[in-house]
């Protein structure tokens, strides 16, 4: 007898709360989604930075071999450097060492230059990692 009274509000908030339950999971698939989005817009614009300035080593080093008193652009080295390392960040390792090394080609890194590179690549890996969590 002491159930039957309670029964209406158990129907009430049982009720109530699934709407809210339901509204919960379809927020935080919807929040998700947008995230994975919002990464893939970032992942974009990296890759095609980078290839912008891939295409502008790549005529800067062009000019250089066939004038070899002309340098390379430092602003060019610099930004070319820079789309790789945000590249890195978000590209898979085949696509982020391949990109590595089209850029040391184009620049010609001395040794030094390869250690530190190789050190930064290790760090995004793991910038990367922590990203994905």
């Amino acid at each position: 007898m002491q159930f039957s009274i309670w029964l209406p509000f158990l129907g009430a908030i049982i009720g109530a709360s699934i709407p809210v339950l339901l509204g919960a999971l379809f927020y935080s698939s919807q929040k998700r989604a947008d995230r994975r989005e919002q990464l893939h817009d970032e992942k974009r614009h990296a890759y095609r930075n980078f290839l912008k300035c891939l295409q502008q080593l790549g005529m800067a080093s062009l000019l250089k071999a066939r004038t070899p008193e002309k340098e390379l652009s430092q602003e060019i080295t610099e930004e070319a450097l820079t789309a790789l390392f945000v590249l890195q960040l978000y590209a898979p390792d085949e696509i982020a060492d391949s990109a590595g090394k089209l850029v040391s080609q184009a620049i010609d890194l001395t040794l030094e230059d390869r250690v530190f590179a190789k050190d930064r690549r290790t760090l995004t890996k793991a910038m990367r990692a922590d990203l994905s969590r």
